[in-house]
């Protein structure tokens, strides 16, 4: 599960975040009318990579990306505002696990 927010600020403090446009459920049920974008803290390099690579697994995730900054207030893509689901160790256990998804790209 992940907590839905639009207010970066409820974001936990990490080294690295690493985010990502969430196609399938952008667009409805919670973020209808907006983009959900996952967050996923990070507390190393090397946890971060794992985790990018997951997503980057996943036919779902578009624009994967690590960056040392927190996402910021006021996103649009395309003219539509960012709801954030983020993510963590403890409740997306499976996106810190090295090999956690099977490459279909």
């Amino acid at each position: 599960m992940s907590e839905h927010t639009t207010n970066p600020a409820k974001i936990p403090d990490a080294r690295l975040y690493v985010t990502a446009e969430d196609t399938f459920m952008s667009g409805w049920g919670t973020s209808k009318k907006m983009v959900n974008v996952v967050v996923l803290p990070c507390m190393s390099e090397k946890e971060a990579r794992v985790v990018a690579d997951n997503a980057n697994c996943r036919s779902d995730m578009r624009g994967v990306a690590i960056s040392h900054e927190r996402p910021v207030e006021g996103v649009t893509i395309n003219g539509r505002p960012v709801l954030y689901s983020v993510m963590d160790r403890l409740t997306a256990a499976r996106w810190y696990t090295v090999g956690g998804f099977r490459c279909s790209r």
